[in-house]
């Protein structure tokens, strides 16, 4: 499964490397098929989607720096919300944690820099 992950993450002389999150993703969507599934939540709860200080864009529009992966829950970190759903840098940073229900609406939509 790592293996897999760093080859689709790396950059080939026929194609361009996933971001890292689609490669977990890839891992994600061949649990049972070729993977154990057991194994693959233990990567997931140890392996962050969204490692600490990558710049991601929410469905909403804002984008922000991840402060906390929050491991264990997929593609659900912590994000100090920079700029607004205009792309305006904001002046007073504030943070959401995807993981809490309040913010059950808000997903990660890519990821800005990796």
């Amino acid at each position: 499964m790592c293996d897999a992950v760093c080859n689709t993450a790396s950059k080939k002389p026929y194609r361009q490397p996933f971001q890292p999150y689609e490669a977990t993703e890839l891992v994600v969507a061949c649990s049972r098929v070729l993977y154990d599934p057991d194994l693959v939540q233990l990567f997931l709860e140890n392996i962050p989607t969204y490692p600490t200080g990558v710049i991601v864009k929410l469905n909403t529009g804002e984008a922000g720096v991840v402060t906390d992966a929050n491991l264990g829950l997929v593609g659900r970190p912590r994000v100090r919300i920079c700029y607004d759903k205009d792309g305006q840098q904001i002046a007073k940073p504030y943070e959401v944690d995807l993981a809490e229900d309040e913010h059950a609406n808000k997903l990660v939509t890519s990821a800005v820099e990796y």
